[in-house]
This record gives C-alpha cells, sequence and structure tokens, in this order.
C-alpha cells in the first residue's frame, strides 16, 4: 500500500492490512525476494508490524505468514544472497519435505487423494473419480520427482478415468489447479465472465499476447475474445 499522501484520488491498502486478524499470506519461493524485501519481511515477523511503501509509518497487523522454498536457504546467507534476519525468524518454525522420491508409499497415496480432492470442485461422481489402489501403485511406480509432477499425473489419472466412465463432460474440473499467478487463478476461476472485466482481459493479454491462448484458458471461443479486445483497445497495445 501507498502513503495517503502518494495516492491521487484512490487510497490503495495495504495487504497486511486487509488480512489482519483473518487471514493467511503464502510466500511461494521465498528467496526470489530482493534482499530489502526480505529485510523487511524479517522485521514484520519480529515485531509484528510493517511499513507502507516510502513512509516511515509503522501499523500493526496480526497475520499468518507461511514461505516456502526449494532452495538451501543456510547455503543462500552463506553466499551473502539471502538475509540473515529472515533466514533466522523462518528456521524456528520449518516443516522439511522429503524428496518424493523417498517418501513412504502411504504418504505419497495420501498426498495423491488430497491433490485429487483439489482437482474436482464436485463430490456428485466420487464413486467414478476416487483413485483406486491400483492407480495410485501405478503413480507410485513412475515416483513424480516434485508436488508439480505429481498434481499433474493425478489429474492426467482422473481425467482418464472420467472418460472411461462417460462423465468428464458432466465434470467440473478445477481450472485453476495447475495455476499459481494469483491473478491467472482469478481469471481461470471467473471463466467467460472474465470476458466482461476490462482489467483482467488486459491482464490476460499482457500475459499471453495471444487470442488463441487466452481462449483456450478461458475456454471460450476466439471470436469473443477478439471483440473483446477490440472493445478494450488491447490490440493496439
Amino acid at each position: 500500500g501507498l502513503s495517503p499522501v502518494l495516492c491521487s484520488g484512490h487510497q490503495e491498502y495495504p495487504l497486511l492490512e486487509k488480512l489482519n486478524s483473518s487471514g493467511t499470506l503464502f510466500i511461494k519461493n521465498v528467496h526470489f525476494l530482493d534482499i530489502d524485501a526480505q529485510q523487511l519481511l524479517a522485521e514484520f515477523l519480529r515485531y509484528g508490524m510493517f511499513r507502507m511503501f516510502k513512509s516511515d509509518q509503522k501499523i500493526p497487523s496480526d497475520v499468518r505468514i507461511i514461505c516456502s522454498s526449494a532452495q538451501n536457504l543456510q547455503h543462500l546467507v552463506q553466499e551473502g544472497s539471502f538475509c540473515p534476519a529472515l533466514h533466522e525468524r523462518l528456521k524456528q518454525m520449518h516443516v522439511s519435505l522429503p524428496p518424493l522420491i523417498t517418501l513412504a508409499e502411504p504418504e505419497l497415496y495420501s498426498l495423491a487423494d488430497g491433490f485429487a480432492e483439489q482437482a474436482i470442485k464436485t463430490h456428485d461422481f466420487k464413486m467414478f473419480l476416487e483413485l483406486t489402489d491400483k492407480d495410485k501403485n501405478r503413480i507410485a511406480l513412475k515416483r513424480p520427482a516434485s508436488l508439480y509432477e505429481l498434481k499433474v499425473k493425478v489429474q492426467q489419472a482422473l481425467v482418464q478415468k472420467s472418460k472411461r466412465n462417460q462423465v468428464y463432460d458432466d465434470l467440473d474440473f478445477d481450472p485453476a489447479y495447475e495455476v499459481s499467478d494469483p491473478e491467472l487463478i482469478k481469471a481461470a476461476r471467473l471463466g467467460k465472465y472474465a470476458l466482461k472485466d476490462q482489467t483482467i482481459m488486459g491482464i490476460l493479454w499482457h500475459k499471453f499476447k495471444n487470442q488463441n491462448k487466452i481462449a483456450t484458458f478461458l475456454g471460450v471461443n476466439r471470436s469473443s475474445v477478439n471483440r473483446r479486445c477490440k472493445e478494450y483497445n488491447l490490440l493496439e497495445q
């Protein structure tokens, strides 16, 4: 959020203020933050107060912060590319996920079941789509190297099962299942209704720069995307 002094007409409230006492902020790949941002995050974790952008004003906030990283943060600290203060705060309470290749089969199966639940919005077809031990054994035979790969394998298994049982067209797969960008997640869940939002269409055009890709992403006809792009003057950008 910006200081009100720097805002012209519309004040953007800081995310940590919006989430105060009620939300969780997940920071994926925390090591990608620049050192200054890491330092400010460490300060917030220590004191429970944050500073608005370009301001010395401090605002209290009670927000749960969860950070993730696939890197060895201790090594990054030694290399000078990660903030020591933030590392000290994070290592006080952390959970390490072992490589999936070393995970016991019951734990891998549990993860697969969890991803299957995330992928399907409705439970109407649970009896057709529930992963059997045979399905999970097939996934375990070629052990996924990452959580992302496991998610993809689970969704592929669900799609195959739904087509065999002739319920694929009736299913409501979560379109944001494999998307991590928050702006794209919002657009994916809006589906065709994203066409009516000029701001979201502008974001999609900026990210994809291709009408066919936008149409595929939203599950709509290219002609509908083309009409909106012309209406919003996106093709000239």
